[in-house]
């Protein structure tokens, strides 16, 4: 049986399987949006013996799977047919989804497959498959699977279409690829116990393809994803609608993940060496499907040894520094948690537990007894639910955090939320924090977007001043022309004890236009002028900083990208405050130009590079910045990276100059076992740091860890290379379901 469908315009042709029963036909005839313009529905085939998920697609049942091979163009030419063609067959079982992945290529040789590690989302400098799938049917969260010509598993956890997107999440799923004479093939099996939806007897998910090609730089989507959207494969409110019969899954897993723990620990980053000790843990992670949409986790012990080092960061500016959370039980659903100004004004940042700054800003790891979430949806109400308490340490007391966040949809897009925190120190007093948000879409690409927050309790130092922050923006997003107007006030006193504030006291206006140009022929793909600019007022109405300037960006057909922009910035410190080396900057008026320029080369080639060069003036004085990384990709196993980056700074009493240094190797002898190495150095703490890390995948969930840290001095009075802390870890997870 055959029909002709409207999908945003492009057309498809969708098969059902010929042996489709009544009540399928009536039920699909009642979901199916028949009208042009609408979006199309596919029944894909139904089977009840599960192909082998092996990467040849040669079993029988694959021959009454339903095909999917529309792909179009979004770059380098919007619309544009494929070079190469794609089809993707899918079919389910009661228990599974698997797609079949065909990806011709007239020359195989040419083809970019070296990421070999799981989740590692270098992956999209390779030939790449990838498939988001919107569970929920709600048009704004989901689930992104991606693979490779060499069968890895990379995946990801979105929400509202790409605008969070959690790199962290992992999920239990099969793949396997295989390289031919005319491409790839991939078979991929998604059990639908991973994903989250309403058990019923009819299920409707949105599904987005995507394919790169990174020998034609070519990015290809089916459905058809226009510039006009932001995130392309997670724009799942134009995703075409897949209906299932009498499936089972729906997030109803029960699993439990034990770990245990050895190793040693010599000193610690933030005091002398102490006498070696022995390091022996154990926990256990339960998860538990509540209901089809909710999942509760819940964390005994949690430790976090297996987690990545911060990169390090030279401050030459008078505020702190944002680090991101790295932490596994932190970061799955964080989507579900995040409120407020990322980087700026956050109520809810989940660092601020289990880790915690000494006096001299070292960071320190504050044990967590014990962790709870309950997050999913329930109807169209997105849910978090967190608990976690952190024990008694030598530098800091224990507490109890909570969080709790609910964000509901309506329209094609458009949300209203609320969130609430809370702190309990065991040495100090209790506050609360409550707050509401939304996102307005006016149209499918304009919206306005906005907060408001307050903070309550004991805690809340009222003689700062005022306790609240809001914000308004009017944005357009996309890759068309896109802009951004907002104004954000932040009192005095509005400092969340489970947030993250940069500064206070401030009302801020800030500003953005680009509006791309592009070709169909010669080298240049694309031409980006754009304005930007910000002014951040004291509370009392001074200026504190503005920076306003342009940018031009070039983006070429070889898919390499050079910026060119020019600032104004004007800073007006009100206090003396120290940068590198405790130079002091004394208060005063300040305005200065800047020029930057900024060089990317093709991601996806042997070597890569990113270069970027700033030369204007600083505090009434000058500044060079330099700095940049250099990629080498030696092959499928291993990656050598460099980065480096150093300032010459050059002021009225004062000059210095900083650098900075990482070095990375990256080793993947296949997709189960890998090793990674990275050394840091800085010349203000004047410290190496050596971090390495083996992780050898036994199976999903099942993984076996040796990580190696240590810090050691440069230079002072210990002489260089004395060791300030080493800790050496082997830890142990298994993942049992129930």
């Amino acid at each position: 049986m055959e029909r002709q469908s409207r999908v945003r315009g492009a057309s498809l042709t969708i098969l059902r399987p010929a042996r489709s029963s009544l009540l399928r036909l009536g039920a699909l005839a009642l979901l199916a949006g028949a009208a042009d313009g609408a979006v199309a529905q596919v029944a894909p085939a139904r089977v009840e013996q599960a192909p082998e998920v092996d990467g040849v697609l040669d079993e029988e049942v694959w021959q009454r799977a339903t095909p999917v091979e529309d792909f179009i163009q979004r770059a380098p030419v919007e619309g544009d047919p494929p070079s190469q063609r794609t089809v993707v067959s899918v079919l389910y079982t009661s228990r599974a989804l698997y797609l079949g992945v065909r990806a011709e290529d007239a020359r195989p040789e040419a083809m970019v497959a070296t990421v070999l590690k799981r989740d590692d989302f270098t992956i999209t400098e390779n030939d790449q498959f990838a498939v988001a799938i919107d569970s929920y049917d709600d048009g704004r969260n989901g689930f992104w699977f991606s693979t490779n010509p060499l069968g890895v598993r990379v995946d990801a956890q979105f929400f509202e279409e790409g605008a969070i997107f959690e790199s962290d999440w992992d999920a239990v799923w099969r793949c396997a690829s295989r390289i031919d004479t005319g491409g790839w093939t991939a078979e991929i099996e998604i059990p639908f116990s991973t994903l989250r939806f309403e058990n019923r007897d009819v299920v409707v998910m949105g599904l987005n393809f995507f394919r790169r090609l990174i020998r034609t730089n070519e990015a290809l989507f089916a459905p058809r994803i226009p510039l006009d959207y932001a995130y392309g494969t997670t724009n799942v409110s134009i995703a075409r609608k897949y209906v299932f019969e009498g499936i089972t899954g729906g997030g109803r897993e029960v699993s439990l993940k034990p770990y245990a723990l050895a190793g040693y620990q010599h000193g610690d980053a933030a005091s002398e060496p102490e006498p070696e000790k022995e390091v022996r843990e154990a926990g256990l992670d339960l998860r538990y499907g509540l209901t089809d949409n909710l999942r509760l986790t819940l964390s005994y012990n949690t430790d976090f040894a297996e987690a990545e080092v911060d990169d390090r960061q030279i401050n030459l500016t008078r505020f702190s520094l944002f680090f991101p959370e790295k932490r596994d039980f932190f970061l799955e659903d964080a989507g579900a948690f995040e409120f407020g100004a990322p980087g700026e004004a956050q109520v809810f940042f989940s660092r601020r537990i289990g880790l915690a700054e000494d006096s001299s800003g070292v960071t320190l790891r504050v044990p967590i007894l014990l962790g709870g979430k309950l997050t999913g949806r329930t109807g169209p109400v997105g849910v978090g639910l967190l608990d976690a308490r952190t024990e008694s340490s030598a530098a800091v007391g224990g507490a109890n955090y909570s969080v709790g966040r609910v964000r509901a949809g309506f329209g094609d897009r458009s949300y209203v939320g609320a969130i609430f925190t809370g702190s309990a120190p065991n040495d100090g007093p209790d506050q609360q924090a409550l707050g509401a948000d939304y996102t307005l879409y006016l149209t499918p690409t304009i919206g306005v977007r906005g907060f408001a927050s307050t903070i309550l309790g004991d805690g809340r130092d009222a003689s700062r001043g005022e306790s609240s922050a809001a914000q308004v923006s009017l944005f357009r997003e996309g890759e068309r022309t896109a802009f951004d107007a907002g104004f954000m006030v932040v009192g005095e006193a509005f400092d969340p004890a489970t947030g993250f504030v940069l500064r206070n006291g401030i009302r801020k206006w800030n500003g953005s236009v680009s509006v791309p140009k592009y070709w169909e022929q010669g080298f240049l793909r694309r031409l980006t002028p754009g304005l930007q600019g910000f002014y951040y007022q004291e509370i009392d109405g001074g200026l504190q900083s503005a920076e306003g300037g342009a940018s031009l960006a070039l983006d070429l057909l070889s898919d390499d990208r050079a910026v060119v922009a020019l600032r104004r910035v004007a800073e007006n410190p009100t206090d003396t405050f120290p940068i590198f080396h405790s130079v002091l900057i004394p208060a005063g008026d300040y305005a200065w130009t800047e020029g930057e320029l900024q060089v990317t080369t093709k991601p996806g080639r042997p070597w890569s590079a990113d270069i970027r060069a700033v030369v204007g003036g600083y505090y009434g004085g000058s500044r060079a910045d330099l700095g940049g990384s250099l990629r080498w990709r030696a092959g499928r196993h291993v990656t050598l990276s460099q980065f480096y980056e150093t300032s010459a700074v050059d002021l009225e009493r004062d000059s210095f100059r900083t650098h900075l240094l990482r070095s990375r190797v990256d080793y993947s002898l296949n997709t189960h076992l890998s090793m990674a190495g990275l050394l840091q150095y800085d010349n203000d703490t004047d410290q190496v740091g050596l971090h390495l890390r083996f992780d050898f995948l036994l199976r999903e969930g099942t993984e076996l860890f040796f990580v190696w840290d240590e810090v050691m001095d440069d230079r002072g009075d210990g002489g260089p290379g004395r060791s300030r802390s080493r800790v050496a870890l082997l830890k142990l997870t298994y993942l049992l379901g129930i």
